[in-house]
């Protein structure tokens, strides 16, 4: 739980920070491109050669895992925060848990019991409540339909992960997802235009390194070590903090209805993560 945790605190300043590469210039899929690669390089200081043949006998899951969890989660994620504030698409990317409670039912993957049940309830209330605080009628829509297919996918991320932990250790299981996720991205990535400044290249990296390699390195060690419900139910607190962080940095405001939300979400963490041996 607190790998989970700490992935999750890191997790909530990324939209804080994309915004603010986005507004300076940066296209939505060089970020992406930056953070895979970068990721990518730093887990191969760490993997050893003979690890490696770990991912031969785990391809199937590995590379579907990368495609419809990971390269589409971040195409969603990324591309959903040009058109969404950044508290908006943590909290929608936040109803996670709905996902894998109905992915890991339908795979068969976890025992879904009441108690584990209303505790996903209660989290997916608040950050429907969080998000509502938040709402301005006057942005477009769009942007949050991409953050809740961005919610989908990360749900599947989350239960396709627990399946390849039983095979792969999580350092070797992420090499072989950034490098492939980075290079189904690099070809659209290419295609874009791209003005760099130092400032862009240093944000980018910090990126790469603090929000990708040490935060997936946190949580799938903390998957490893618990169940798919606890997991999605953890990244649900980062919403919280983005919206504080958005409040000081991007200058938005927190209602009554936000602390509301806190306090249902905070409840439903609770009750899944004692159920989490259960």
């Amino acid at each position: 739980i607190l790998f989970l945790l700490s992935a999750s605190l890191l997790f909530s300043t990324v939209p804080i920070l994309a915004k603010i590469v986005y507004s300076e210039g940066l296209p939505p899929i060089w970020l992406i491109e930056f953070r895979l690669f970068f990721a990518f390089c730093f887990f191969s200081l760490l993997v050893k050669k003979d690890k490696l043949k770990e991912i031969t006998c785990n391809l199937k899951n590995l590379s579907m895992l990368a495609v419809f969890g990971l390269a589409a989660n971040y195409f969603f994620y990324h591309q959903g925060l040009e058109y969404t504030t950044a508290s908006s698409a943590q909290v929608l990317e936040s109803l996670s848990p709905v996902f894998v409670l109905l992915i890991a039912l339908a795979l068969k993957e976890e025992i879904i019991n009441s108690k584990k049940s209303f505790g996903i309830f209660l989290t997916a209330l608040g950050s429907v409540v969080i998000f509502n605080s938040h709402i301005h009628l006057s942005r477009l829509i769009f942007g949050d339909i991409l953050e809740i297919f961005a919610a989908i996918t990360w749900g599947y991320f989350i239960v396709q992960s627990n399946r390849v932990m039983r095979v792969s250790t999580p350092n070797t299981s992420l090499i072989f997802i950034f490098g492939f996720s980075a290079l189904l991205f690099l070809p659209l990535a290419l295609a874009t235009p791209l003005t760099l400044t130092s400032k862009l290249l240093s944000i980018a990296l910090m990126m790469g390194f603090l929000h990708t390699f040490i935060a997936y390195m946190l949580y799938f060690e903390g998957i490893k070590r618990t169940n798919p419900t606890s997991a999605a139910v953890t990244f649900a607190l980062s919403p919280i903090l983005t919206v504080i962080l958005e409040t000081k940095i991007l200058g938005a405001t927190s209602t009554p209805l936000f602390y509301l939300g806190i306090s249902l979400a905070i409840i439903g963490i609770i009750i899944v993560i004692r159920q989490r041996k259960k």
